[in-house]
């Protein structure tokens, strides 16, 4: 599924900043310039990346001028220390709107990724891994990607 500028994909993400930064709590974001500055986001460990769009969307609606490049496509295996999205903008900008991207990158991404090692496992055997597609409400948008 294609949810790169979706609907329900604006919607979800203008809660999830709102949650994360529209409370008025203080964070460090704050205390940095409003200069332009570049960021690398890189993997912690082998996965298989499922959410540019979702960061994209992220990092647009929380300052229009932040530049999200994407270094991996969608679904691909990436090995650790792997570069996978450069950003660019306003320091604060981007700091404020990284750790919601981050946790869109790491729920995707293990949705992804968990059930692709399963499948690496059994195949010497006969076996089919079945799945009850379960779903958290509200992020089912994201979360069904066939």
């Amino acid at each position: 599924m294609n949810y790169a500028e979706t609907k329900e994909l604006k919607i979800i993400v203008k809660k999830a900043l709102a949650e994360d930064i529209g409370l008025g709590i203080l964070q460090l974001s704050y205390l940095y310039p409003k200069d332009p500055r570049s960021k690398q986001l890189s993997c912690q460990r082998r996965s298989n990346c499922l959410w540019s769009a979702v960061a994209k969307q992220v990092f647009k609606q929380l300052d229009k001028n932040i530049s999200f490049t994407a270094l991996i496509n969608e679904g691909a295996a990436a090995k650790k220390n792997d570069v996978i999205a450069k950003i660019s903008g306003k320091t604060r900008s981007i700091l404020s709107a990284e750790r919601v991207a981050l946790n869109f990158l790491g729920f995707l991404s293990g949705i992804a990724t968990k059930p692709k090692l399963f499948v690496e496992a059994i195949q010497p055997y006969k076996t089919k891994i079945l799945d009850t597609r379960k779903t958290i409400p509200g992020l089912r948008a994201l979360e069904n990607t066939q």
